[in-house]
């Protein structure tokens, strides 16, 4: 029952591109799979494109706060498989695969009163509203597709996910441009609703591709033995995984507030916004992929209780953080006129009056990408020895003191809250952050081994 698992994790560079590559794909294609719904529809039209933004802001709220739980199975299996207990690794995946069925029970309430249940304008609720309720009902399957996964992250083996993914994307963005613009005679166009339904099919892929890799001869024996509920696991991972969790509620609420202020100082402003935030988060990707690597490696280093290779590999991380980061921030800062202008030429109206403001804002968005991927390094650190409380308390106090209420402040007292100062009060945001989890990382107190 062994076999399945004897990839050995370790701190060399040909093991840690063996994990961090494939994350790197899967997270970027991830990111892209949740921007291409952005992308296809922005040609189609600008309300439609703002309304797909704002509220893809709340299905993130939910989705992420679900995720950060179900991703929690990837700390144990990487621990399992550290320490070579092969016949655990499959358990706390099933554990989590239960826990995403669970979440039907808040995202089916959400998209049933959808009408009720948003930010939104007056003038982006049509559009709006079909995509917030298509997504809401297909929430369950993106914390799903996280927990299988985790299963093949934890012991190294992520190159079935980037696949899973990659697929995905492909069949995400065929199906964009068959639903949201349709085929004469034959399927009417569906605007946001097909957006949303090609997202949700896309996933249902993704999750089919790695189910049957689960059903090879080399996994089968181990994951069809543990499929069965173990409350004390299945507690085991909430617990891990809860303040992670709440973070990305908390966070990702935070920035649907400070996207909803900001739509609401005109469609302009929106538009901005809505482009702005897409870019930084494929921008951003990277480092996020580069933070799951960060934490399957170490915890498998901390199954091994090997402190040298966790510290070597802590510095290999760093370097391809500042690589992966500069992949983005290059073109972003010396090609600012190319960027946006492509961008631009992407929409059906022509609004060149926001050129100017993007191309400022694409500087700033350069120099925090760099920050938050050094930032993405330290927080899969953590995770990994288990300590989720202390960055998860930080990342919401410096989110919101230094983002939500000065924007909060802004408009309830009549200022306006552009774009461009989201970007420049985000800055000490992140660098607030980085500082405090960088102490963090120094003091040793996240190291624990939990298996």
């Amino acid at each position: 029952m062994g076999s399945s698992n004897s990839s050995g994790i370790d701190s060399s560079w040909k093991s840690i591109f063996a994990v961090t590559l494939p994350m790197i794909l899967s997270n970027l294609s991830n990111a892209i799979l949740y921007n291409i719904d952005r992308v296809m529809i922005i040609g189609y039209s600008v309300d439609a494109f703002n309304a797909v933004s704002l509220s893809g802001g709340l299905f993130a709220v939910f989705s992420y706060l679900f995720i950060g739980i179900s991703i929690s199975a990837e700390v144990y299996v990487g621990q399992y498989n550290g320490a070579k207990d092969y016949v655990q690794l499959a358990s706390p995946m099933w554990q989590m695969v239960y826990f995403s069925i669970l979440t039907a029970v808040i995202s089916f309430p959400i998209a049933y009163y959808a009408n009720y249940l948003n930010l939104l304008p007056s003038y982006y609720l049509d559009d709006g509203v079909i995509y917030q309720k298509i997504m809401m009902y297909g929430c369950p399957l993106f914390p799903m597709f996280m927990a299988f996964a985790a299963f093949f992250v934890g012991q190294g083996k992520a190159k079935v996910v980037s696949i899973a993914v990659v697929l995905g994307s492909f069949i995400n963005i065929g199906l964009d441009y068959v639903l949201i613009y349709g085929i004469k005679g034959l399927i009417p166009s569906l605007g946001a609703a097909g957006a949303a339904l090609a997202t949700v099919i896309a996933q249902m892929t993704q999750i089919l591709i790695l189910f049957v890799a689960l059903c090879t001869k080399e996994h089968r024996k181990i994951v069809f033995l543990s499929y069965k509920f173990d409350r004390t696991l299945f507690m085991g991972c909430v617990k891990i995984g809860a303040p992670v969790s709440l973070s990305n509620f908390f966070a990702y609420f935070a920035w649907y507030i400070v996207q909803a202020v900001v739509t609401a100082v005109s469609k302009e402003e929106a538009t901005i916004y809505s482009i702005s935030i897409s870019i930084y988060m494929l921008a951003i990707s990277l480092g996020e992929g580069l933070s799951k690597a960060t934490s399957a490696v170490v915890a498998n280093m901390i199954g091994k209780n090997d402190l040298y290779g966790v510290k070597k590999a802590y510095k290999k991380f760093i370097f391809l953080a500042i690589g992966a980061s500069a992949l983005f921030v290059i073109p972003l800062s010396i090609f600012p006129d190319k960027c946006v202008l492509s961008l631009l030429n992407l929409l059906q109206e022509n609004i060149s009056s926001i050129y100017e403001a993007l191309k400022i804002i694409m500087n700033w968005i350069s120099v925090n990408v760099v920050i938050e991927s050094l930032l993405c390094i330290f927080w899969g650190i953590l995770l990994a020895g288990g300590d989720t409380i202390y960055p998860s308390i930080i990342y919401q106090l410096c989110t919101w003191g230094f983002v939500v209420v000065p924007i909060a402040f802004c408009f309830f007292f009549g200022y306006t809250a552009s774009s461009l100062l989201v970007y420049q009060l985000s800055f000490l945001w992140v660098m607030s952050s980085l500082i405090l989890f960088y102490r963090r990382y120094n003091s040793m107190k996240w190291y624990n081994k939990l298996v």
